[in-house]
């Protein structure tokens, strides 16, 4: 007993079918990542420009006259002058190789030592640095290049690289 003309079409349409819903899933797929992958870089940038701004504002705040002195240490732990600290960060560590244990995928740290922060990206395939180092490193510097604060201006983070996330630069 053979199959039918019209089964056999059948099957093939339904392949066809098939094929198509799978090839549209992994199109999908790929883009959701992507979008996962922007996200990702959105948060960093929001991360970073609220630690520059919190680190512009103490600055002017130290300026007011009569204005409280910081409580912040030298060298400064941005983290530490924000109102809130953001869900994702995990502390201070005393060196890099504590950094990297400490930062967990998706986490920010603060490094005494060096007087920088860290963060370890939860996808680590849309970085790309210059010394393959896992971790997007920012130095917290006073205006003149400096781990030493000033008052000659407010502190400013700096990427320690230049560090490309999907083709676009983290500054």
């Amino acid at each position: 007993m053979g199959v039918t003309p019209v089964v056999r079409s059948r099957l093939v349409e339904w392949s066809l079918v098939a094929a198509v819903i799978v090839a549209l899933a992994l199109a999908f797929a790929y883009y959701a990542n992507k979008v996962r992958g922007q996200s990702e870089l959105a948060a960093i940038r929001v991360t970073v420009g609220a630690l520059r701004s919190t680190l512009a504002v103490e600055d002017l705040r130290q300026k007011v006259p009569h204005a409280a002195p910081s409580a912040a240490l030298i060298p400064y732990n941005p983290f530490e002058l924000l109102r809130q600290r953001p869900g994702n960060y995990r502390g201070e560590v005393a060196d890099a190789q504590a950094a990297g244990a400490l930062a967990t995928p998706g986490s920010w740290v603060f490094e005494r030592t060096c007087a920088c922060i860290a963060y370890r990206p939860l996808d680590t395939r849309w970085l790309d640095s210059p010394s393959g180092d896992a971790l997007l490193w920012f130095y917290v510097l006073d205006p003149h290049g400096k781990k030493q604060t000033s008052n000659q201006g407010p502190l400013q983070l700096v990427a320690r690289e230049a560090y490309l996330w999907q083709g676009q630069l983290i500054d």
